[in-house]
């Protein structure tokens, strides 16, 4: 897709839910810019932002080849937006410097080496106040730990194997000891794996959990509102989100598993309506195509929720598929069909009463 295009798309995605794209103010304006990935032509498109909301011509700057993630934060303690970018074939990461006014210079030290990367992930998993990276390795099923020095160089401290083949990957503090840990999407083999961090830089795997069928991205939160971290899988097989709510100490309960009717490929927390619960935006290629609304037990619903606690007949069941009945060789895609047949059904009853209600 050229850049034209995605231009004039541009208005009708909500470009922070791409991971294309990334967003943030590049030349300290106070307006949002976006970095765009042109994976045909090996570089990225920066648009500078206009106060009226239009977007300036875009400044080109080359990658490696492939690119497929981008994302950014301040390597270099300079108070301006950088960037990384994940490239496949070329098999490395690119590290641009921002200039403070909408353009980036790559430094010495990249592109940073790393076997098939896929995801990234920028956190201070050592506790110096310098942001890191951590890079997840797709065909070789492991995970690359690069160090910053703060003046935007990285090194690569460690590798860490994960499984068969891994995707997406997130950090958060799924124990509580106030130290950022490692969750990563271990495709291959249908599970989650933790990793505990010491705060040194170090981590210890702990048991795998089971997601849904060919787990790819990954997010976290609080989605019950224990004070604990939580996370939420999108799998590849029928996009179903897998929620596994956290117990504190690293382990996380069984998943529940939720089917929406269309195929997605991001999954993006925001608190959608305002009611102060986690919901979970379901997107393809940047759009938004539905929403799972969430709830204060942790549990989530196609329906904003009401302000009673008790399911009516005018509530719309939910694609929940740890509530179908299956049989032990029963795939979730044979399920499906018959959980969508109650929706369309409930969809409706629901019209024929409001026309009711017209007529009256």
């Amino acid at each position: 897709m050229s850049y034209l295009t995605n231009v004039n798309r541009l208005r009708n995605i909500d470009v922070s839910y791409s991971d294309k794209m990334f967003v943030a103010d590049f030349n300290n304006d106070g307006v949002l810019d976006i970095a765009m990935i042109n994976e045909k032509e090996n570089n990225i498109g920066v648009f500078l932002g206009n106060q009226n909301g239009t977007y300036q011509s875009a400044q080109i700057f080359p990658v490696g080849k492939s690119p497929g993630k981008i994302t950014g934060g301040d390597f270099n303690g300079d108070g301006n937006m950088d960037l990384a970018i994940t490239n496949r074939e070329s098999n490395n990461v690119t590290i641009l410097l921002g200039d403070g006014q909408g353009g980036f210079i790559e430094p010495a030290g990249s592109p940073l080496n790393t076997p098939d990367p896929y995801d990234i992930v920028l956190t201070d998993f050592d506790g110096n106040g310098t942001l890191d990276l951590i890079v997840t390795n797709q065909s070789i099923g492991s995970i690359s730990i690069f160090q910053g020095n703060g003046a935007g160089q990285f090194s690569l401290v460690s590798s860490l194997t994960v499984g068969s083949k891994v995707k997406g990957i997130a950090a958060a503090d799924f124990n509580g000891d106030g130290l950022l840990d490692l969750a990563i999407c271990d495709e291959a083999n249908n599970q989650v794996v933790i990793f505990i961090g010491n705060g040194l830089g170090d981590f210890i795997r702990m048991n795998p959990v089971e997601a849904g069928l060919l787990p790819q991205k990954i997010v976290t939160a609080d989605f019950n509102h224990d004070g604990k971290i939580d996370l939420a899988v999108l799998n590849s097989v029928s996009s179903m989100v897998s929620i596994l709510l956290g117990n504190g100490n690293g382990s996380f309960q069984p998943a529940l598993n939720f089917i929406p009717e269309f195929t997605i490929d991001e999954i993006k927390v925001d608190d959608v309506n305002q009611d102060g619960f986690s919901d979970l935006l379901l997107i393809r290629n940047g759009v938004g195509e539905g929403v799972l609304y969430g709830t204060p037990d942790g549990q989530f619903s196609w329906e904003k929720p009401k302000n009673k606690q008790s399911k009516t007949e005018d509530e719309e069941p939910l694609l929940l598929a740890s509530n179908l009945e299956q049989s032990e060789d029963e795939s979730v895609d044979e399920a499906q069909p018959e959980e969508t047949k109650k929706r369309k059904k409930f969809k409706k009853k629901k019209k024929e009463k409001k026309k009711k209600k017209e007529k009256d």
